[in-house]
């Protein structure tokens, strides 16, 4: 699904290695739920305390439809479907690290794109041209 939504949006199809990583990335996700869960429920009153400190109404409205109880009984529904694979997710490979990138090698960039150097070296060419050719355009935010 991932890949196809991915080709339909861009236009681009995911290497073999990038569906890895994303499959891994929601394998980490379920794993490590029970630590999501309790980061989740202090964010959440966190962004609460914020937006009401910010006396915005849009973002004290937008921050109360937020359901911290509903997200805390599906992740409690998540940890229950998990629990029985909870070896299997215990023994996923630890992520790698990025490759590094030499000084050498980092191109020039410019600062429109807004790319650090290590992103820049680490696209393929033709992304680059067509990063270049056609740069991606800011979506204008627009309070609902």
């Amino acid at each position: 699904f991932f890949q196809h939504m991915v080709r339909q949006s861009t236009g681009y199809v995911l290497s073999a290695a990038s569906m890895r990583e994303f499959r891994l990335g929601a394998l980490y996700a379920l794993r490590d739920i029970a630590d999501v869960l309790v980061w989740a429920e202090s964010f959440l009153s966190e962004l609460q305390r914020d937006a009401e400190a910010t006396e915005s109404s849009f973002w004290v409205e937008n921050v109360r439809c937020i359901d911290g109880e509903a997200l805390q009984s599906l992740g409690a529904a998540i940890r229950e479907v998990t629990a029985p694979h909870f070896e299997l997710l215990r023994s996923l490979p630890e992520v790698q690290p990025a490759p590094q990138v030499s000084e050498a090698t980092r191109p020039a960039v410019d600062a429109h794109l807004g790319a650090s150097p290590d992103l820049w070296a680490a696209l393929s060419a033709d992304m680059r041209e067509a990063l270049l050719r056609d740069p991606p355009r800011p979506i204008p935010y627009v309070p609902r």
